[in-house]
């Protein structure tokens, strides 16, 4: 619950309206993420397509980043720590292709949140299993995802 009041506000608003213009400035967005994250940006590029915005998704930290797909693009890379070395290095990757990249990510001092060019941070506390398995819920990716989407589909309609 906390979280939904943290977002509700003119401050998280504003960062929204941010993020789409860059998403807008873009020709196309390319979402990445690796396991639950991996299936939110399968989710976010279809999100985004239906609105009108080509995007597509990439869930293998090792897929190459090349200088044809970076161009004009835009990188939205989630992750629940920040701190994955594979998506920080892919982030890399994208960032030394001269792509933007935006990240959504729990923690807003990560090194993925400090690497990006903008940051939207859901600020949810890391739920683990016996240390290992993740289990954070995904409701504040989603809910942010979904408000760029709609804020996205009133700009360009």
């Amino acid at each position: 619950m906390s979280f939904f009041k943290s977002v509700n506000n003119d401050e998280f608003d504003e960062l929204l309206e941010q993020a789409v213009d860059i998403i807008l400035a873009s020709e196309r967005i390319i979402f990445v993420g690796a396991g639950t994250s991996g299936a939110l940006a399968k989710y976010g590029a279809r999100f985004f397509s239906n609105v009108g915005k080509f995007s597509n998704h990439i869930d293998d930290p090792y897929f190459p980043v090349t200088n044809d797909m970076a161009r004009n693009a835009l990188a939205i890379v989630l992750s629940v720590s920040g701190e994955t070395e594979e998506i920080l290095r892919f982030a890399s990757q994208f960032s030394l292709h001269h792509c933007k990249v935006m990240s959504i990510t729990s923690h807003e001092h990560s090194r993925l949140a400090k690497l990006a060019d903008f940051n939207l941070s859901w600020h949810v506390p890391q739920t683990r299993i016996g240390g290992v398995y993740d289990i954070t819920t995904q409701i504040p990716v989603i809910y942010i995802l979904e408000s760029l989407g709609r804020k996205l589909a009133r700009k360009i309609s």
